[in-house]
């Protein structure tokens, strides 16, 4: 850890978890730092702009020709730009950051609603290895009347998939 956190700033090492690994850490063109542990991803410089559990994170793209990541969440929230350039390490650092989506999550299942939404089913790993359900709903304005018993339906069957009560 100490290679990977060296010019890491302060408040950023701060940050860490304690027990998490730092597994990559970015200087990205702005001068502020993405720092992939085994529990979260943390991104700033002189302050911290993003500190969020894997378990938060929906998906990643990255797009070379742009020198981006674009992180999407499982709340909805508006998605996150990290501007990366064209660094030689920033195919370690994608690499790294699909690991840890992947690892964080167990299963997933999607239900299609009428009105064209759906609801999205998935089991996760917590950063101690628990796991805990997701159950989120998008794409539909107007939820179905019936959307409370499918979303306990879903939830359920997932949970029964994975030995969860």
């Amino acid at each position: 850890m100490r290679r990977l956190t060296r010019d890491l700033p302060e408040v950023l090492h701060a940050r860490v978890p304690a027990g998490a690994r730092v597994l990559r850490v970015l200087a990205l063109p702005d001068g502020d730092h993405a720092v992939l542990t085994s529990a979260s991803l943390i991104v700033g410089g002189d302050a911290v702009t993003l500190d969020r559990p894997w378990s938060d994170v929906d998906a990643a793209s990255w797009d070379s020709e742009e020198g981006a990541v674009t992180i999407s969440w499982v709340d909805g929230s508006a998605p996150t730009s990290l501007a990366v350039g064209e660094q030689a390490k920033v195919a370690e650092f994608v690499y790294a950051l699909k690991e840890r989506i992947d690892h964080s999550l167990v299963l997933l299942e999607t239900v299609q609603l009428s009105g064209g939404g759906y609801l999205r089913g998935a089991i996760r790993r917590n950063a101690d290895g628990s796991l805990f359900s997701q159950v989120t709903i998008s794409g539909v304005s107007r939820p179905p009347s019936d959307v409370d018993a499918r979303v306990a339906a879903l939830e359920s069957r997932i949970r029964a998939a994975v030995g969860l009560d």
